[in-house]
């Protein structure tokens, strides 16, 4: 992060991401778990990390209503400074 007027040196970012739903034979369930990580410059860490859980529902092939948690969690692999 830098301070107005100012701008960061070039950097890497990188991200990923892992998905796994199963569409259930009734009622047009779809439970989820997904998790993601980031690598990006911050004060607050390095890395982000967010798991999350949820259930999509289908009402027609075209209209979805998703409900999801998500947990973030920024750390650095360096450990303190």
């Amino acid at each position: 992060m830098s301070a107005p007027g100012t701008f960061d040196a070039d950097q890497n970012t990188l991200g990923a991401y892992l998905l796994a739903a199963y569409r259930l034979p009734w009622y047009g369930l779809e439970p989820l778990v997904q998790t993601e990580i980031f690598r990006f410059s911050l004060p607050l860490g390095e890395y982000a990390l967010r798991p999350s859980a949820g259930l999509n529902i289908y009402f027609d092939p075209a209209v979805v209503l998703r409900f999801s948690y998500t947990y973030s969690r920024l750390f650095d692999l360096a450990g303190p400074e």
